[in-house]
């Protein structure tokens, strides 16, 4: 009876010959991880509202605005770029010392106004976080424009802080792309500093719920996976062609496999 290259006797050679099912057992030597981006707001979690009363109370408080005009957009921008506009239309110089004033007055209302609304995790979320962080490939990161403080605080508010290693936020990019290569960078820290490999683009995938965060994902070649949890609609996502739009993100199994495909 023939022998596999390990030494162990093969049952199927004389019926298949040249052909051999069994293999020895190689180690597989893995140079990069699976890296898997998420969004907050809207794709993570729903605060009903918590960031922006906290913006309108700072803007009111601390920069006598009492109205925030209603042109301004919120939805996949950052912190920054939205602060940037807002002051421009009331005159307001965007200094590093205007920008920080208005950064201390938000955070700390923002403590606040996540314990006054009724918000939570979005369908879908808790089971697959738990399950990715099962995996031993795939290595979990945040890209928001939330100022990094402000994204804490959301995610400790909702008990789901202990998920993430890493990410790119708000504070200092006006473009998402900036964020998105920030994000990047960090992921590719932790997994230096933790696992000694890489992060590569295409290996890596971002989840968000608005066009903006599929924008992003190609500004660092990574795959998107676009979720209708947000104010964008399942065909206004489809519109900026994402890898995969889905209507959320109960699908864990189908969710998982999309990350962790080549």
């Amino acid at each position: 009876m023939d022998k596999t290259a390990d030494g162990l006797r093969d049952p199927d050679a004389a019926r298949y010959p040249g052909v051999s099912r069994w293999q020895p057992s190689v180690p597989v030597c893995r140079l990069a991880m699976y890296v898997v981006l998420f969004d907050i707001d809207s794709t993570l979690i729903r605060t009903q509202g918590a960031g922006r009363a906290a913006f309108a109370e700072t803007f009111r408080a601390d920069f006598n605005i009492e109205r925030i005009g209603d042109g301004i957009s919120y939805a996949g921008r950052s912190d920054r770029a939205i602060v940037r506009e807002v002051f421009a239309q009331h005159g307001i110089e965007d200094r590093p010392d205007t920008w920080q004033r208005f950064r201390r007055g938000y955070l700390r209302r923002l403590e606040r106004t996540l314990t006054m609304r009724r918000g939570g995790l979005l369908p879908g979320v808790l089971p697959l976080l738990r399950a990715i962080r099962e995996r031993s490939d795939v290595a979990m990161g945040i890209l928001t424009g939330n100022v990094a403080a402000g994204a804490r605080l959301k995610l400790e508010h909702y008990g789901i802080d202990s998920f993430f290693g890493f990410g790119g936020y708000g504070d200092d990019h006006v473009d998402r792309g900036g964020i998105a290569a920030e994000a990047i960078g960090a992921a590719a820290a932790y997994l230096h500093t933790k696992h000694r490999l890489s992060a590569e683009p295409g290996l890596t995938t971002v989840i968000g719920d608005t066009p903006e965060d599929v924008r992003c994902a190609r500004s660092i070649a990574a795959k998107a996976i676009a979720v209708a949890t947000g104010e964008s609609s399942l065909c206004e996502l489809r519109a900026a062609a994402p890898d995969h739009a889905l209507p959320d993100l109960t699908d864990r199994d189908t969710v998982l496999g999309l990350i962790t495909s080549a």
